[in-house]
């Protein structure tokens, strides 16, 4: 995904806007690195199930992505359970000191 598709889909534009571009483009080709460098991994079943456990569960946890003033960030995650997986954005708003759910992007579900 580049910058443009990630502002048309996000579509708060009093968050994400055309002046946020250059800012994500940034973002969203050091990601990898960053996600390396601040330990963001896959957590997959061997981390989540018994050992003893037919089913087959994981998560996939993406980098989160600023605004220019980061006021606002968009997160994703990916959630996979033996056929059923489904993935997810939200985008969140800094008010004062914490962050609050602006609203959820679902992405795909099977």
């Amino acid at each position: 995904m580049n910058e443009n598709m990630l502002v048309t889909k996000i579509n708060q534009p009093r968050y994400f806007s055309s002046k946020d571009l250059d800012h994500i483009r940034e973002q969203l080709i050091l990601s990898e690195e960053v996600a390396k460098r601040n330990r963001i991994i896959d957590l997959n079943d061997s981390d989540l199930t018994n050992k003893g456990d037919k089913i087959s569960v994981w998560y996939n946890f993406y980098v989160p992505i600023f605004n220019l003033d980061s006021s606002a960030v968009y997160v994703q995650y990916d959630y996979n359970e033996n056929v059923y997986g489904e993935g997810n954005g939200a985008v969140l708003i800094r008010k004062e000191d914490r962050w609050e759910l602006l609203v959820w992007l679902d992405r795909w579900m099977t």
